[in-house]
């Protein structure tokens, strides 16, 4: 039996399934798929590493460290995942991967020099021969009945056959064979069940998961047949030929199976499979193919008439390249479609530029520039061109034919059912809580009247009845009472996304761009699919989660997944994937539960904290309290029907202050018209309302695209900021970080590059008190020892220093971390007094038992400040329940002490990115022989 190298998933030793495939690749053939050491590792060593590996007296990380190598898991590309049928007493989920050994003039490139490693054996262990074989070397071999296969390796040898023509291997063939391998074929699942041929008993027709109960009726069926062949026989038969273990037939009777027993065929058409070229000269068989579709997982559907439309198509950021994208669209959609629409995440037009005729945005808003298919597109991190808004705000949202702009709170549900979400822009913690309306498309930012109103329009009742969907206000108002989506699209990512994932991040980054009160919406709606636009970080970066699983709903699945961008200028490094094909269809009360992925985690929005609290919470259940009943509470105000009235209609003569209207009666909290849309995406505003820059009374100046087209005089860095810079190598728990705004001026450092900086845990949670206990060992071992590395550190300048957090739960953007300041080796003393004295002013007091106050706060039970001082000494102080705490009081303490009071406004201390990238690299160079992380 001849295998392709692999085993088992070892926790131990694998941080992925990439890392398993590497390990028994070298365990088993002795080829080691990594980036070699500064000086090539000797092959002698390599046997002996290899040897003690696969006998388990070395662990393989281990061996990478020694021998300075990481692990290549960038060049292994997903190739089909198969899963063992029910039958067999051991399952398995196995997942298969493609790589690319270095190119050399031995395997048919046209230059280059061999360098790569021989497979070998393991001397009898697993392997008792091992070697290269060309796809279509190991088909031949299998035909002369020199070896057999299992059917996923032949699936996979007789797919690359149909790419690796002859003997050639170039990188043209390389080529195809990658972007195969980031199609929907990638990421194809199998799950095979056999069921005996009621016709036969000699044969075996291999069924799809969960259709085996269906016997032979019609209807959709997945269908392979498997024909034991007579022993011995090597004829290569017609064209309907299908091999299994090294056995063939002949099937002539092919149209007897067409209805009952329908033969796979796959979007290759190869491997188990009939030609679909082959079907379409039968002309019995002409009413079958003109049924044919494609899905996911790239089978072809028997469907005896019926439509399938469940592929969809996500694509990252155009940022403006509209023509190259629809291309893209099109060549993806005749390769792998047909694709129902297609999602835009992201920036779509791009930076504002002047208009020209001859502009792709011009061509497009004429109709001139036709699009592939149905595209909806979103705002991204980008102001909208003023045209776009213009045009939006006479269609509703229609561009052009079949290209849809969604509202930035909008919802819409499709006509096959799929509820659609999106939250447009980018978030900033103080614009987004500052804010006193809804931005509109001019700004590229939202707020929390932004996520109310999402979560509003999710909650939005209506009776759709004999609707037409072909426009999008059409779509819009398809809605429905339930506030589960099926999609979500965004340009930030969730600030919980990231636990309990053990997916690798392309960059650390990407957590401290997040967007809390995202994490809000994900809880209320469970999107099945989340897409974003690479979170905020520059450049956007493809990262796909581990689904995870929502208890209360059934065992429903929510999938996450950041894609990179399509234009834009060029990133360094490896091109992100850009796009994202993915089968969905709405679900019913009827339908059966989809199985539960292999690799599902906890669910990262289920947290043992209360969840930050809306601005004004949209309308939840009103039932009775499961302890109090109807018993009203302290301090609320209790609504009764009015005795001239109806219950929950206003008495007769009542005005509404938003609208001024009586007719139909409502009071002003059920106005309609208070969350209207005003003609630039906005809020509508309120009547007698003038805008000043253009005199138009449909929207604020705000969200004026006259006003945005005025030049902005803001700071030399404008309003957004990129990602902070991580000083230290990141370590398995942690990062450092420099803040926005040092309390250290630059002009009087004693250590390089400030020595203000920021230790924050790499997993998400509002403070370091809110970290379960059986996670918050090696984050808080790891903590320590940054802090000690910091404190000999800033010794070495002459300096001590004071850390401090600010524990508050429900803190708006909360993200636990822990501000060090070095403080000049003369002040040490007079920190603590500092601290004492400014509470003292402010009503801040400290525990006498420091430990004891902390324990209380443990679990998220109190918010806290805390404050360890030069000498270890802790100070604690515990915060009233609903009292007021400021936030900048550490910061006030040691710009005091410092005697340094304009420090004290971080804003007013922000440096341009260039100053702030010379700090960095000034700190991480004198901090490099300290770090723990190295």
């Amino acid at each position: 039996m001849l295998v392709f190298p692999g085993g088992n998933y070892d926790q131990k030793q694998d941080a992925s399934l990439e890392m398993t495939a590497i390990r028994e690749t070298f365990e088993e053939s002795g080829l080691l798929i990594a980036v070699d050491s500064p000086t090539r590792v000797a092959d002698d060593v390599l046997d002996s590493e290899r040897k003690s590996i696969h006998a388990q007296d070395k662990n393989f990380k281990t061996f990478l460290s020694e021998q300075q190598l990481t692990v290549d898991t960038s060049s292994l590309l997903p190739f089909t995942t198969w899963v063992t049928p029910a039958s067999v007493p051991r399952r398995f989920r196995a997942q298969f991967y493609v790589s690319f050994i270095p190119s050399s003039a031995s395997l048919g490139f046209s230059s280059g020099e061999k360098s790569e490693r021989l497979p070998t054996h393991d001397g009898g262990q697993e392997v008792i021969s091992a070697r290269f074989l060309h796809p279509n070397a190991a088909i031949q071999e299998f035909k002369d009945g020199k070896i057999q296969f299992m059917p996923p390796q032949y699936y996979i040898l007789q797919t690359l056959r149909d790419i690796l023509h002859g003997d050639e291997n170039s990188t043209a063939q390389r080529a195809k064979v990658a972007e195969l391998a980031l199609s929907p074929f990638g990421s194809m699942e199998i799950n095979p069940v056999p069921l005996p041929d009621p016709e036969n008993k000699g044969r075996l027709i291999l069924t799809y998961e969960g259709d085996e109960a269906r016997g032979g009726s019609k209807g959709r069926l997945h269908r392979s047949l498997i024909v034991p062949g007579k022993g011995g026989s090597q004829r290569t038969a017609a064209e309907f030929n299908i091999f299994w273990q090294g056995r063939h037939t002949n099937i002539t009777k092919i149209k007897k199976y067409t209805r009952a027993v329908f033969t796979e065929c796959d979007y290759l058409m190869t491997a188990l499979s009939i030609r679909l070229a082959n079907w379409k000269r039968r002309a019995d068989l002409a009413p079958v193919t003109s049924a044919l579709r494609y899905d996911l997982v790239g089978s072809l559907k028997l469907c005896s008439g019926q439509n399938v439309d469940s592929l969809r198509l996500t694509v990252g950021s155009a940022v403006g390249s509209i023509q190259n994208i629809f291309g893209k669209i099109k060549t993806i959609d005749a390769k792998h479609g047909k694709f129902d629409f297609a999602l835009c995440a992201g920036d779509f037009f791009g930076p504002v530029q002047e208009e020209r005729e001859d502009d792709e945005l011009s061509i497009l808003l004429r109709g001139d520039l036709e699009a592939p298919l149905r595209c909806y597109i979103m705002q991204g991190d980008q102001p909208l061109p003023a045209r776009v808004i213009e045009k939006f705000a006479k269609t509703g949202g229609e561009l052009c034919k079949d290209v849809f702009l969604l509202n930035k709170s909008g919802i819409i549900t499709t006509a096959q059912g799929l509820r659609i979400a999106c939250l447009g822009g980018v978030y900033d913690q103080n614009i987004h809580f500052s804010a006193e309306t809804a931005p509109g498309f001019t700004s590229p930012y939202f707020s929390s009247q932004t996520i109310e109103r999402f979560l509003s329009n999710t909650l939005t009742k209506a009776a759709p009845q004999n609707q037409n969907y072909q426009s999008l206000a059409a779509i819009r108002d398809a809605a429905s009472s339930s506030q589960l989506i099926d999609i979500l699209i965004s340009n930030v990512w969730p600030s919980s996304i990231t636990q309990f994932s053990s997916a690798p991040l392309p960059n650390i980054d990407l957590v401290s761009v997040t967007a809390p009160p995202l994490d809000e919406v994900i809880k209320r709606t469970k999107p099945r699919y989340h897409f974003s636009a690479g979170g905020g970080g520059q450049p956007p970066m493809f990262w796909e989660r581990e689904p995870y699983a929502w208890n209360d709903e059934d065992g429903r699945i929510s999938r996450f997944v950041s894609l990179g961008a399509f234009g834009g200028e060029p990133s360094p490094g490896k091109k992100q994937r850009w796009f994202y094909a993915f089968s969905i269809v709405p679900m019913t009360s009827t339908a059966p539960a989809a199985p539960r992925p292999a690799n599902t985690t906890s669910n990262p929005f289920n947290t043992l904290y209360p969840s930050r609290p809306l601005k004004r919470p949209v309308a939840e259940s009103e039932g009775e309290n499961f302890r109090w009943g109807n018993v009203p509470q302290p301090g609320k105000r209790i609504r009764t029907a009015t005795p001239q009235g109806e219950p929950g209609k206003p008495p007769p003569g009542y005005i509404c202050r938003t609208c001024q209207s009586t007719d139909p009666g409502h009071f002003v909290r059920d106005c309609p018209t208070r969350d209207a849309v005003g003609d630039t995406g906005g809020k509508k505003p309120r009547e007698g309302y003038v805008c000043r820059a253009c005199g138009s009374d449909a929207h604020y100046i705000d969200d004026c695209p006259s006003s945005s087209q005025r030049p902005h005089m803001g700071s030399s860095r404008g309003g957004k900021r990129g990602p902070p810079k991580e000083i230290a190598p990141i370590g398995g728990e942690c990062y450092v970080t420099l803040p926005k705004g040092q309390i250290i001026p630059p002009d009087a450092a004693a250590v390089p590059g400030g020595g203000h900086v920021l230790i924050i845990p790499i997993s998400h949670h509002p403070t370091y008190s809110t970290i379960p206990v059986d996670l918050a060992t090696p984050i808080l071992e790891e903590t320590e020892k940054y802090k000690s590395a910091l404190h000999a550190m800033y010794a070495k300048y002459g300096s001590v220093p004071v850390f401090f957090e600010v524990g508050r739960l429900g803190a708006r953007g909360g993200h636990a971390h822990i501000q060090a300041v070095p403080v000049p080796m003369k002040l040490r003393a007079k920190v603590e007094a500092a601290f004492i004295n400014e509470g003292n002013m402010q009503g801040i007091d400290f525990e006498a038992d420091s430990d004891g106050a902390l324990e209380a706060a443990q679990g998220g039970m109190r918010s806290y400040f805390r404050v360890d001082l030069p000498d270890g000494k802790k100070m604690v102080h515990l915060m009233n329940d609903g009292g007021r705490f400021n936030l900048q009081f550490g910061r006030q303490v040691l710009v005091a002490l410092l005697n340094t009071p304009d420090r004290y406004d971080w804003k007013a201390c922000m440096l341009s990115e260039d100053e702030d990238k010379a700090e960095a690299q000034a700190f991480k160079a004198a901090f490099a022989p300290f770090d723990p992380s190295s």
